[in-house]
């Protein structure tokens, strides 16, 4: 009976709220890893950066893609902007076919594609409108043109879109199928993530704009040319 009162005070001593010590924590191990936590958290963005850098360093060349030179016109630029405002005016045909020529002259007229130095070069092929470009590196913006800019990347980005014209619920969009830059086909996410271009975001006048719209029933490429079709009239 002695030896088994006397092993209690011992027991008791180290039970909480007994008036005993609190129990050790081994705390080594969890302080080891806080205090590796922003180690761990610099690799990881380290290695962000890097993938950045090889993904943004595929898609650049050295040199500027080759582009059919088409002169700048602006006496060719009026042409076309006069027979599209006389289709949409007293023109009582029905339907306008522009070739790729024009189409390329009628993108020179956009000051937003030229803020953006988005010099296309636009061709007709079967029903798909293909957009070229070379874009140089440092004409970048947002985020991309940054880290462009920190490691110092140069060359240009060279791109070519495919895409087929849509009117559809009031406003004319282009579709993207396809897109290569730098020889590397664009996965589908990434078309699926720009989805369609709302083309009345490179239109200076959008008056005018808006209102052609309201006489167009269809708009498509077919046989080498853009072609805007007008609503039958009753």
């Amino acid at each position: 009976m002695a030896n088994q009162s006397s092993s209690n005070p011992a027991r008791g001593a180290s039970t909480p709220g007994r008036g005993g010590d609190e129990p050790v924590i081994a705390k080594g191990p969890f302080f080891l890893f806080l205090m590796m936590m922003p180690i761990f958290i610099l690799i990881i963005a380290f290695m962000l950066v890097a993938m950045q850098y090889k993904q943004l360093h595929a898609f650049v060349a050295a040199k500027p893609m080759a582009l059919d030179a088409l002169p700048v016109s602006p006496q060719a630029e009026e042409k076309v902007r006069a027979r599209i405002r006389d289709f949409f005016g007293a023109a009582s045909a029905d339907t306008l076919a522009l070739s790729a020529e024009e189409i390329n002259h009628l993108s020179r007229t956009s000051k937003s594609l030229s803020d953006q130095h988005l010099d296309y070069h636009l061709d007709l092929v079967d029903t798909l409108l293909v957009a070229r470009n070379s874009l140089p590196v440092g004409s970048l913006r947002g985020g991309l043109g940054t880290m462009a800019g920190l490691l110092r990347v140069k060359g240009f980005l060279n791109s070519e879109m495919k895409g087929y014209p849509e009117l559809k619920e009031g406003k004319i969009t282009m579709i993207p199928v396809g897109a290569v830059m730098n020889g590397l086909p664009a996965p589908a996410s990434v078309l699926s993530q720009k989805g369609p271009i709302d083309v009345r975001e490179w239109v200076e006048d959008k008056d005018f704009y808006d209102k052609a719209l309201q006489d167009l029933s269809e708009v498509k490429v077919l046989r080498d040319h853009l072609l805007l079709i007008k609503k039958h009239r009753s």
